[in-house]
């Protein structure tokens, strides 16, 4: 069985790593759409439910696809370690930005070497990131913040952790968002409901 995980970051949001395409990339390599587990983390949050379910989920001779072979892991060690606990497994490992290779020794040698490159990019985009921030502050006039962007999958998961209690800060973290971004989609969420139930009501009394 194949399966496909994505991650998407306040810190990869750029067109190879966004959302869509790394789901598009997954299914083309043929990761029926049920087995596509995503997550919105931030590559230094520790806690990764999805990716935690999608391994209790792996059997002997799976195959586990992702994108880009950074979406797994933090860092450089981290990455080696999921791989290793794979390969003990006997769980397929396929990263579609690494080029395919059957030698295992040559398979290790791009695994580190790409896993380094991955990691020396993403501290440079951090660098790049908090010198924008630094930069923008010295201009209070015009430094605000950026905007979250509130999509579908967010507000699916806030509805989720909402029905099983989860408290609003511990969602916003888990999210990797603002508490008043939280509040936002929540006021979306219950638009939307409104919307739809006004439309029903409308509906029935047309008939």
């Amino acid at each position: 069985m194949k399966y496909g995980y994505a991650r998407v970051s306040s810190l990869s949001q750029t067109a190879n790593y966004s959302l869509e395409n790394q789901r598009e990339a997954l299914l083309n390599y043929g990761v029926p759409e049920t087995n596509v587990f995503i997550e919105a983390y931030t590559g230094t949050t520790f806690d990764r439910p999805k990716l935690e379910e999608l391994e209790r989920l792996l059997q002997p001779g799976d195959t586990l696809v992702v994108a880009h072979i950074d979406r797994l892991g933090r860092n450089l060690a981290d990455l080696i370690t999921f791989i290793n606990k794979l390969e003990k497994q006997n769980i397929d490992f396929v990263p579609l930005n690494f080029p395919e290779c059957k030698d295992k020794t040559m398979r290790w040698m791009f695994l580190t070497i790409f896993g380094a490159l991955a990691e020396w990019e993403n501290t440079r985009r951090r660098e790049r990131q908090m010198e924008g921030i630094a930069k923008a502050k010295l201009d209070p006039e015009k430094y605000k913040g950026r905007k979250t962007v509130i999509t579908p999958h967010m507000k699916k998961e806030i509805q989720e952790d909402m029905m099983i209690g989860r408290p609003i800060t511990r969602i916003a973290e888990r999210l990797g968002v603002s508490r008043s971004t939280v509040y936002q989609a929540l006021k979306q969420i219950n638009q939307e409901k409104r919307q739809k139930a006004q439309a029903l009501e409308k509906q029935a009394a047309q008939v």
